[in-house]
């Protein structure tokens, strides 16, 4: 088959693929001289040849010169025989159908067409090569564009699931990157237990989502962590990323595009690394952090509509970046800009003008609309308990702001006569999302006869989570005839968080009924409130575990230290559940006085409750617990001795590295990787003779952590055993020996 004697679709989408092919192939072999540029250059470059690429077939139909380097693309017609109408030779004539010729046979006449001598069509001349092209791409680009679609999804589920990160520290973490970056509004924090490694998603309204187990990095890494993300946000890299995805949807079929996106995804992690290394982060302490974030994240990687601080490709490349010295930071201005484009561009323009002798240069395929998405594994080294939160009612799916006139149809279906009608209009309000409805909904809760609509009112009211409705809640909480109208009355008050509601829910903490109890204790943990710790205190003897337990999740939640008293009183607890709940509120609180209560519990006869204790003892970071803890290093449960290494990790005290040296030998691979990380932190100036002896471990994750606290350490005796690990099976533990090795160095 003749591909150069090809017009239409067929034509089109050859000329494209053969131009796109060359113009990154020339990208791809002028890249070796963009390394004395800066990650924001190279980043741009690459950014600027996936957008050319996508526009090159444009590029060629507008530009008004035109280069013939190729033979001509006409169809060769050969004369037709004189017994037939003037046609290609290789297509049988019409038959009666506009045919004025007295060569021809009239109509109905056997033998009409194409005369025998003529050669019999080849079977592929039916076909149309060029819409079966067509139908090809189309097909590859929808299904990408599906798997994009999916992912944005999913990205709306895990930000819906996530929770608001709160605390002190995070905040002034968040607003000292924010002024650095010059940004003028700070992003949304959220924790999610979904995803191993933080991100960043969302372009209107950016969120950078944390793993579980950033709650208790120390105060470097969370700066480090909020500096990079935010550099992103900063430098708009969700909205690029996602359009330079779409170029590849469209190019889904070359690996090149593919190879192309890579490269782009890389250069913008340099770039956002560039902006945390100006804005005052030492190169090593930076290189640290990235490290353990990588270590914590795993095997496990980012979804692909996200960016990831710390994804494991090129990893050993960007270290080697961050560490370099005297390797150029600079952002890149429009002044420094435009040359890089025009150079691409020099490359994409004569690309785009070439094109066979005689020819119109082909119509441009107009790229798709970008979609935008929106956008944590169990902490390795501690696993805080997690408080069992009252059932919530399900929620509906919340559409976008609704037209006024369904709203207003809706409330006036409040004074319908059908119970039913009125049930379906409050459920239908509290999931449209428009709070200009919430008085309606309140006379609902306050008036309607029927429980149900008065339960359904309550619910909507804590989906609209207004600080409004508050009043109503609260005597609908207190008076309602209704226990499930006041158990979502409780719910609804801890939707909203707001302090006003403390009082009514602290009144309704002796009510004979347990569940609307327990929820209440629910809701004041959601509020917060420091008032709300001596309403809180009594629950803890109430006659419910379930209630006694609710209550010293609420008093962690709001870490105030005047409940520390009380929860140490009441470690004594006969339910496991209430005594681990009670270690981690006190973890939460990090109040010292609680040290000798928490060693007491170290010696509980419940795993679950010593591991706990463990924890809360490395949060409170507290030297008198060094010694206890390490007795807990010979602890009968493995759970509980990888929790007490992570501890004594936290407190960092030099006095423990034998003892932790010596848990290397342990049966458990997690107790063994956790001693090694801890060693890493303890930072001793010499390196334990263990620590070199886990090299060998027959663990990756065991060699990888002694390998990252030998460059902790940076003691030079470690050389040989790191040396020997550059050629070990795992790629991890190569990457983090080279990096180990240049610490020492």
């Amino acid at each position: 088959m003749n591909f150069l004697a090809m017009t239409g679709a067929a034509g089109l989408v050859i000329d494209a693929v053969l131009k796109g092919t060359l113009f990154l192939a020339l990208v791809f072999l002028a890249s070796p001289l963009l390394r004395k540029l800066s990650a924001g250059s190279r980043h741009l470059v690459w950014g600027t040849a996936l957008v050319l690429l996508v526009a090159l077939p444009l590029i060629s139909r507008v530009l008004p010169w035109h280069i013939e380097v190729l033979p001509s693309v006409a169809p060769a017609k050969v004369e037709a025989p004189r017994s037939a109408p003037d046609v290609p030779s290789h297509a049988a004539p019409a038959i009666g159908i506009g045919i004025e010729s007295k060569d021809a046979p009239p109509v109905g006449v056997a033998g009409a067409g194409v005369p025998t001598e003529q050669a019999t069509p080849p079977w592929y001349s039916s076909l149309d090569l060029g819409k079966a092209l067509v139908s090809v791409w189309a097909i590859g680009f929808a299904l990408v564009l599906l798997r994009l679609w999916l992912a944005r999804r999913s990205a709306q589920k895990l930000l819906a699931g996530a929770r608001t990160v709160s605390g002190k520290d995070w905040d002034r973490a968040a607003i000292r990157a924010a002024d650095h970056l010059s940004l003028a509004d700070l992003p949304a924090l959220r924790i999610s237990s979904e995803l191993p490694l933080p991100i960043t998603l969302g372009v209107r309204h950016p969120a950078i989502l944390l793993p579980e187990e950033s709650e208790q990095w120390p105060e470097t890494r969370r700066s480090s962590v909020l500096l990079h993300e935010m550099a992103h946000i900063r430098r708009r890299d969700v909205v690029t990323h996602l359009a330079a995805r779409l170029v590849c949807a469209a190019w889904w079929f070359h690996p090149l595009a593919w190879r192309a996106l890579t490269r782009f995804r890389l250069e913008s992690e340099r770039a956002a690394d560039d902006l945390v290394l100006a804005a005052g982060r030492r190169a090593s302490e930076y290189a640290q952090d990235l490290l353990a974030v990588v270590q914590e994240a795993g095997r496990v990687g980012a979804p692909i509509h996200a960016l990831a601080m710390s994804q494991r490709a090129d990893f050993e490349g960007r270290l080697l970046a961050i560490l370099e010295p005297g390797a150029s930071r600079r952002g890149v201005t429009p002044m420094s800009a435009i040359p890089l484009v025009l150079l691409v561009a020099l490359a994409a323009f004569p690309l785009a003008a070439i094109g066979p002798a005689g020819t119109v240069p082909p119509v441009a395929v107009t790229p798709p609309v970008a979609m935008t998405p929106t956008v944590a594994t169990p902490p390795r080294h501690k696993v805080p308990a997690v408080p069992v939160t009252p059932p919530a009612p399900a929620k509906s799916a919340t559409p976008s702001v609704p037209p006024a006139a369904v709203a207003a149809a809706l409330v006036t279906a409040l004074a319908d006569a059908d119970v039913e009608v009125r049930r379906a209009a409050v459920r239908s309000l509290g999931s449209l999302g428009d709070t200009t409805v919430v008085a309606a909904l309140t006379q609902a809760l306050a008036n309607d006869t029927d429980e149900g609509v008065r339960r359904a009112a309550a619910w909507a009211l804590g989906q609209l989570e207004q600080a409004s409705a508050v009043p109503a809640l609260s005597a609908a909480l207190r008076r309602d005839r209704d226990i499930e109208v006041r158990r979502n009355c409780a719910w609804a008050l801890g939707q909203i968080e707001d302090a006003s509601a403390v009082d009514a829910l602290g009144s309704v903490l002796g009510d004979p009924d347990a569940e609307l109890r327990k929820k209440a204790v629910w809701a004041l943990g959601q509020i917060e409130s420091a008032r709300s710790v001596p309403l809180l205190i009594p629950v803890l003897r109430d006659a419910d575990p379930d209630a006694r337990s609710q209550a010293a999740w609420a008093l962690g939640q709001i870490q105030s230290k005047d409940a520390t008293e009380a929860l140490s009183n009441a470690a004594a607890d006969s339910s496991r559940e209430v005594r681990s709940q009670i270690a981690w509120a006190l973890g939460q609180i990090e109040d010292a006085r609680a040290v000798p209560t928490l060693t007491r519990l170290l010696r509980d006869p419940v795993a679950q409750v010593r591991k706990q204790a463990a924890w809360a003892l490395g949060q409170i970071e507290n030297k008198e617990a060094v010694q206890p803890l390490a007795g807990a290093l010979r602890d009968s449960d493995p759970e509980v001795r990888t929790q007490a290494a992570w501890a004594l990790g936290q407190i960092q005290d030099p006095s423990v590295a034998g003892a932790l040296a010596e848990v290397l030998r342990d049966d458990n691979k997690e107790v063994r990787k956790n001693a090694a990380w801890a060693l890493g932190q303890i930072n001793v100036r010499t390196i334990p003779q263990g620590l070199i002896t886990a090299f060998d471990d027959g663990d990756a994750d065991v060699r990888k952590n002694a390998a990252w606290a030998a460059g902790q350490i940076e003691d030079p005796v470690a050389i040989t055993g790191l040396t020997k690990l550059l050629s070990d099976s795992d790629r991890d533990v190569q990457k983090t020996a080279l990096w180990a090795l240049g610490q020492i160095d």
